[in-house]
């Protein structure tokens, strides 16, 4: 059965209840009934009560974890923003020589900055190997920063500029 026709039948069997329940309560009101009966009129409008709370928290619960599912990438999407930030910051301590890699790394954090969610897998597997590429081109930077040779930094730099213009037209198509 799926969930529709489960949200379907349990509706249906709490209304029949809370029919029941009603009754009971009228019948409650119009005579007097034994003690025994009150109590099972006041525990089931309980469960009544425990049901429909337990069914509207599920209800909520699963529009949360839908709403999250439908936008996995805008996550990965801010992840990145945050780590190009971060070396873009970090670029300012690069050597001089390394002033056009810098202007590269802005360009593509604003690029980054404009980018917008896409449902695909294809997709989020690129902007997995994005954010795993910023972390990389991060590490080369502090090497190249401590004096090492920026041969590697140029060429995940440039790996990376290609990420981000393959993933850009994903988004475009």
């Amino acid at each position: 059965m799926d969930k529709k026709n489960n949200s379907i039948l349990i509706v249906l069997c709490s209304v029949i209840l809370l029919a029941l329940l009603g009754g009971a309560i009228w019948l409650f009101i119009a005579k007097p009934l034994p003690l025994a009966a009150r109590i099972a009129i006041v525990v089931a409008l309980f469960l009544l009560a425990a049901v429909d709370f337990i069914l509207i928290q599920n209800r909520i619960h699963s529009r949360k974890v839908s709403t999250e599912s439908d936008r996995p990438a805008l996550g990965l999407i801010s992840q990145i923003q945050t780590s190009l930030d971060n070396l873009v910051l970090k670029t300012n301590a690069l050597p001089e020589k390394n002033f056009p890699e810098k202007k590269r790394i802005e360009t593509l954090d604003e690029s980054v900055n404009q980018m917008s969610s896409v449902a695909t897998i294809d997709a989020a597997k690129l902007e997995q190997e994005i954010l795993m590429h910023v972390t990389q081109i991060s590490s080369l930077c502090d090497s190249v920063i401590a004096g090492s040779d920026d041969g590697a930094f140029k060429k995940a730099l440039a790996v990376l500029e290609n990420q981000i213009r393959e993933r850009n037209l994903k988004e475009n198509r």
